[in-house]
Protein backbone atom coordinates (compact mmCIF):
# COMPACT_ATOMS: atom_id res chain seq x y z
CA UNK A 1 0.00 0.00 0.00
CA UNK A 2 2.82 2.43 0.80
CA UNK A 3 4.99 1.34 -2.10
CA UNK A 4 2.34 0.70 -4.77
CA UNK A 5 2.26 4.21 -6.28
CA UNK A 6 6.07 4.41 -6.27
CA UNK A 7 7.18 0.95 -7.44
CA UNK A 8 4.10 -0.93 -8.59
CA UNK A 9 3.14 -4.47 -7.64
CA UNK A 10 5.18 -5.71 -4.67
CA UNK A 11 5.64 -9.20 -6.13
CA UNK A 12 7.33 -7.89 -9.26
CA UNK A 13 9.90 -5.75 -7.38
CA UNK A 14 9.97 -6.80 -3.71
CA UNK A 15 13.23 -5.11 -2.70
CA UNK A 16 12.31 -1.80 -4.33
CA UNK A 17 8.85 -1.99 -2.78
CA UNK A 18 10.20 -2.62 0.71
CA UNK A 19 12.70 0.23 0.36
CA UNK A 20 10.01 2.59 -0.94
CA UNK A 21 7.62 1.71 1.89
CA UNK A 22 10.42 2.23 4.40
CA UNK A 23 11.28 5.59 2.88
CA UNK A 24 7.66 6.73 3.11
CA UNK A 25 7.46 5.62 6.76
CA UNK A 26 10.76 7.32 7.62
CA UNK A 27 9.69 10.55 5.87
CA UNK A 28 6.44 10.58 7.85
CA UNK A 29 8.17 9.90 11.16
CA UNK A 30 10.79 12.57 10.44
CA UNK A 31 8.27 15.27 9.52
CA UNK A 32 6.13 14.45 12.56
CA UNK A 33 9.19 14.90 14.77
CA UNK A 34 10.90 17.80 13.01
CA UNK A 35 8.10 19.89 11.53
CA UNK A 36 5.85 22.30 13.35
CA UNK A 37 2.43 23.82 12.91
CA UNK A 38 0.30 22.84 9.95
CA UNK A 39 2.95 20.59 8.45
CA UNK A 40 3.16 18.50 11.63
CA UNK A 41 -0.63 18.25 11.87
CA UNK A 42 -0.82 17.13 8.24
CA UNK A 43 1.92 14.52 8.76
CA UNK A 44 0.13 13.18 11.85
CA UNK A 45 -3.14 12.92 9.92
CA UNK A 46 -1.38 11.22 7.00
CA UNK A 47 0.26 8.70 9.33
CA UNK A 48 -3.01 8.03 11.15
CA UNK A 49 -4.90 7.61 7.87
CA UNK A 50 -2.32 5.22 6.43
CA UNK A 51 -2.18 3.19 9.66
CA UNK A 52 -5.96 3.00 10.01
CA UNK A 53 -6.45 2.05 6.37
CA UNK A 54 -3.73 -0.60 6.58
CA UNK A 55 -5.49 -2.23 9.51
CA UNK A 56 -8.97 -1.82 8.04
CA UNK A 57 -7.95 -3.27 4.66
CA UNK A 58 -6.05 -6.15 6.29
CA UNK A 59 -9.09 -7.09 8.34
CA UNK A 60 -11.93 -6.13 6.02
CA UNK A 61 -10.41 -7.13 2.69
CA UNK A 62 -8.03 -9.92 3.66
CA UNK A 63 -8.97 -11.96 0.60
CA UNK A 64 -7.56 -9.21 -1.64
CA UNK A 65 -4.09 -9.57 -0.09
CA UNK A 66 -3.12 -12.53 -2.26
CA UNK A 67 -1.79 -11.81 -5.72
CA UNK A 68 -2.90 -14.07 -8.56
CA UNK A 69 -0.60 -13.80 -11.55
CA UNK A 70 -2.48 -13.10 -14.76
CA UNK A 71 -5.54 -11.59 -13.14
CA UNK A 72 -6.08 -7.84 -13.10
CA UNK A 73 -5.02 -6.26 -9.84
CA UNK A 74 -7.70 -4.79 -7.66
CA UNK A 75 -6.55 -1.31 -6.67
CA UNK A 76 -8.66 -1.10 -3.54
CA UNK A 77 -5.98 1.02 -1.89
CA UNK A 78 -5.48 3.51 -4.73
CA UNK A 79 -7.35 6.21 -2.81
CA UNK A 80 -4.27 6.43 -0.56
CA UNK A 81 -1.88 7.22 -3.44
CA UNK A 82 -2.19 11.02 -3.04
CA UNK A 83 -1.19 10.70 0.63
CA UNK A 84 1.88 8.66 -0.33
CA UNK A 85 2.91 11.20 -2.97
CA UNK A 86 2.35 14.10 -0.59
CA UNK A 87 4.42 12.36 2.08
CA UNK A 88 7.29 11.96 -0.39
CA UNK A 89 6.95 15.67 -1.17
CA UNK A 90 6.99 16.59 2.53
CA UNK A 91 10.16 14.57 3.00
CA UNK A 92 11.83 16.17 -0.02
CA UNK A 93 10.80 19.66 1.07
CA UNK A 94 12.02 19.01 4.60
CA UNK A 95 15.33 17.76 3.24
CA UNK A 96 15.72 20.88 1.12
CA UNK A 97 14.91 23.15 4.05
CA UNK A 98 17.36 21.32 6.32
CA UNK A 99 20.06 21.66 3.67
CA UNK A 100 19.45 25.41 3.34
CA UNK A 101 19.62 25.90 7.12
CA UNK A 102 22.86 23.93 7.33
CA UNK A 103 24.32 25.96 4.48
CA UNK A 104 23.34 29.23 6.20
CA UNK A 105 24.92 28.11 9.46
CA UNK A 106 28.11 27.14 7.70
CA UNK A 107 28.36 30.52 5.94
CA UNK A 108 27.68 32.46 9.14
CA UNK A 109 30.46 30.54 10.88
CA UNK A 110 32.95 31.89 8.36
CA UNK A 111 33.84 35.49 9.30
CA UNK A 112 35.10 36.37 5.84
CA UNK A 113 31.90 35.19 4.05
CA UNK A 114 29.73 38.10 2.85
Amino acid sequence: MLSWPLTGLITSQPVAGILAAGAVAVALAWRIGAASGAERRAAVWFAATLAWCSIALAVGAASLASVVIGLPNDHYHAFLDPIVFTTVGLGAAGGGAARRVASRRQRSALPWWP
